[in-house]
């Protein structure tokens, strides 16, 4: 059972809780200044602990919610230090454009990828800016790199923009690729 007890005798001093966790060590946790509220968070922290050493709290879920709702510019800075085994013009190119798609399409966390709400973004840039389909494919392609980074990180269960389809690039030409005649080639 959990004890609760104030550690000076001021009026608004808050209470103090000590339980035994799920691997039998002794916790200490900031109650509230009321007694009521803070013999509920103790009797809550105990059911938690009660319930990771039975199984019934999985700590790998448990983990992956609380990573979820971490800032991603925490996830994005491990990102790009993860990709400097590559050139520096792709490390630039793939983090200015994943950047590019969380700000614009409001991931604050990665409880915010949200397939839907990519691909609106990245439709309203191909708009705007009159890209064609090989520039959106790209920027796909770099969100898409990144979480199935945050995947192999176990940040991820899974990769939530896996369901975005690429777009047929042989549709939308904008340069014609071709072989060098002869006299170009000499010339």
């Amino acid at each position: 059972m959990a004890s609760i007890f104030k550690r000076s005798k001021r009026k608004n001093e808050p209470y103090w809780i000590q339980y035994k966790d799920h691997g039998g060590k002794r916790r200490t946790a900031k109650g509230f200044t009321d007694k009521g509220l803070t013999e509920e968070l103790a009797a809550r922290l105990e059911t938690e602990a009660r319930l990771r050493k039975t199984g019934l709290i999985d700590p790998e879920q448990e983990r992956h919610a609380a990573t979820k709702l971490s800032p991603i510019e925490e996830h994005l800075t491990a990102f790009e230090e993860s990709l400097s085994d590559n050139s520096p013009k792709y490390i630039r190119q793939t983090m200015n454009e994943v950047r590019r798609i969380t700000k614009g399409a409001n991931l604050e966390s990665l409880a915010d990828f949200d397939p839907e709400s990519v691909q609106r973004f990245l439709r309203s840039l191909r708009t705007a800016n009159n890209f064609g389909h090989r520039t959106y494919n790209h920027y796909l392609q770099s969100i898409d790199t990144f979480c199935n980074w945050c995947v192999a990180t176990k940040r991820l269960p899974s990769n939530p923009l896996a369901s975005i389809e690429r777009l047929n690039t042989a549709v939308d030409v904008r340069r014609l690729r071709r072989a060098l005649a002869a006299d170009e080639v000499s010339g």
